[in-house]
């Protein structure tokens, strides 16, 4: 299970956020779940820890040479797919 940046700030700012886990979906209740977030000072990529009372998970939102690349790869296919949309193709 992952929550989205969005759902943990949403979380942070009401106290709850719905997840949904094996097609079930359960609501997370303030006190249920810790975020706590952190800076590695080394390499000044942003992390974010979370708690809840049977596991924890550390969200890495660092960029890596592969994300960028793959998000390039992705943005050509795309303009490639328009020009030949355009162009009748």
């Amino acid at each position: 299970m992952a929550l989205t940046q969005e759902e943990i700030q949403s979380y942070q700012k009401t106290g709850k956020v719905s997840v949904t886990v094996d097609g079930e979906t359960h609501e997370v209740l303030e006190g249920e779940l810790a975020v706590t977030e952190c800076y590695n000072t080394g390499q000044m990529d942003h992390k974010a820890l979370m708690e809840c009372s049977n596991f924890s998970a550390i969200l890495d939102f660092a960029q890596t040479q592969e994300m960028k690349d793959m998000g390039q790869a992705r943005e050509f296919v795309n303009k490639v797919q328009r020009l030949r949309k355009d162009s009748g193709l």
